[in-house]
């Protein structure tokens, strides 16, 4: 949903994905995403850096981290 532009959609999906599994990095890291890209940069880092806790996402949760601090 998120790739195919289905913001909001996506949002609630992941929203639902994290309130079943709380330790979900990717889901996590993509509504940090969808977070900094609607314009709430406090919020976008709180999920960014629970998602860099995971070495899988780490490298990526990072960078967008950064981008939601330099916006």
């Amino acid at each position: 949903m998120y790739r195919g532009k289905k913001i909001e959609e996506a949002k609630a999906s992941l929203q639902t994905a994290i309130r079943h599994d709380p330790e979900n990095s990717t889901a996590r890291y993509y509504l940090g995403r969808i977070l900094r890209e609607g314009g709430d940069p406090r919020g976008a880092l709180a999920m960014l850096e629970i998602a860099s806790r995971d070495p899988a996402c780490r490298a990526r949760a990072l960078l967008e981290a950064a981008a939601a601090i330099w916006r």
